[in-house]
């Protein structure tokens, strides 16, 4: 099942930015980066100062976090990706995810 669901996120991820048309939002480069960097810094400050410590301040809070991080600043795949790497880098969250 794990290996399922890797394949299926890493071929969702490329389809996505293969699919990408980027050249369209040459116009609106400029914009666009601002309200990314913005959205980028909202998000972090509010994982920081209010998420991060009302899940608990753990381990498990912490794989959570990355999980709302990638969520807010893209997509479910992106979450459970966010979620996969941390889990792999720091070992298993068997509470909150276990892949």
């Amino acid at each position: 099942m794990t290996l399922i669901s890797e394949y299926s996120l890493s071929v969702f991820l490329a389809i996505s930015l293969m699919s990408m048309q980027l050249w369209t939002l040459s116009g609106m480069a400029g914009p666009l980066l601002v309200v990314v960097v913005i959205q980028a810094f909202v998000v972090i400050a509010y994982v920081w100062i209010v998420l991060f410590p009302l899940l608990g301040r753990d381990y498990q809070s912490a794989v959570l976090s990355a999980g709302f991080v990638g969520l807010s600043l893209g997509a479910t795949p992106t979450a459970v990706a966010n979620m996969t790497a941390v889990t792999r880098h720091y070992g298993p969250s068997p509470t909150f995810f276990w892949h």
